[in-house]
């Protein structure tokens, strides 16, 4: 893995750096693990979130991410010389319980919006960017949903 010290800022007009981004996506990948089945990743949802923060959350969301991505790093720094997304899974899940239990309320929002955009981005209609391959829906049971507009030039529909 490269080294914390190696990671640089992203690409001009990027709202998150390197470190900030994998470490997001480590977290999502741990609110929705792919231990039993289909997961964040097996969804997309990682992507998904990455994007909506990336080009379409406010300034309020990013500021509040940012705060807790570092609260996050600093947490994962004090049980050793590694970043959030160096630890093991376990590891991982102890340091998102510990920031789920910090009262500070920007960490709060920051939790929560991880938590409902991970679940989003698994259960989303996939022209949204999200639920890659009907995963979440099939995860769910839900096979062959019709998605609006899917079936554009389809006759008939397959999923009629």
């Amino acid at each position: 893995m490269e080294s914390v010290a190696a990671v640089k800022d992203a690409p001009a007009g990027s709202r998150f750096n390197e470190l900030e981004t994998r470490n997001h996506r480590a977290a999502i990948r741990r609110v929705l693990p792919s231990d039993d089945g289909a997961g964040a990743r097996e969804a997309g949802a990682d992507d998904y979130v990455l994007e909506v923060m990336e080009k379409r959350a406010g300034p309020l969301s990013v500021r509040d991410a940012k705060t807790g991505l570092g609260m996050l790093e600093d947490l994962a720094r004090r049980r050793g010389e590694r970043s959030f997304c160096e630890l093991s899974a376990a590891e991982q899940d102890e340091v998102l319980r510990q920031l789920q239990l910090i009262p500070h309320p920007t960490v709060q929002r920051f939790f929560k919006r991880l938590v409902a955009l991970t679940l989003e981005g698994f259960l989303c209609d996939p022209q949204r960017g999200g639920n890659r391959d009907q995963v979440g829906w099939s995860s769910l049971g839900i096979e062959g949903a019709r998605v609006p507009g899917a079936c554009v030039g389809e006759d008939p529909c397959p999923h009629e």
